[in-house]
């Protein structure tokens, strides 16, 4: 879904770089997932989904947010560029800034916010669980051996 947002004009919004910051977190998340068993790593993940929901929810900066995209949310700097809002799209006739591709990116918003709400609660039930994981795996293990 990143693709969206990334066909944006990058003169007139910062809408880019809502999936430029999701892009470089699945692939963290990828990369976690392959080689990353420990559970630092999935704690760290399960942070840096919370920083990047208050991203695309429009969290006000603060200091438990290290940085932010725009001065609003995912769905109101859309809707800020359009044309009917009377945005940037009204006044300049630049690439990427028509109504209905901007009603485009808005359908497609919604699920990408839905889609990023889920994988957080997934990278963070991983972090929780991954010691109980490794605790039963050790218990298990232990259970086999016969005492010399």
């Amino acid at each position: 879904l990143s693709p969206v947002f990334l066909l944006s004009n990058y003169s007139v919004s910062s809408l880019y770089l809502f999936a430029v910051y999701c892009v470089v977190l699945a692939c963290a998340n990828l990369l976690a997932d392959k080689v990353g068993q420990r559970r630092r790593v999935w704690i760290a993940l399960a942070v840096w989904h919370l920083f990047n929901l208050l991203n695309l929810l429009g969290g006000n900066l603060s200091l438990l947010q290290p940085y932010r995209t725009a001065q609003q949310g995912l769905l109101p700097t859309i809707f800020q560029i359009s044309g009917t809002a009377g945005g940037s799209c009204e006044y300049y006739r630049v690439d990427w800034c028509e109504d209905s591709w901007i009603t485009f990116q808005m359908i497609v918003a919604f699920a990408y916010i839905i889609l990023h709400v889920v994988a957080f609660f997934i990278v963070g039930l991983r972090a929780v669980e991954e010691p109980a994981m490794n605790y039963s795996m050790r218990e298990s293990s232990e259970e086999g051996q016969q005492p010399v």
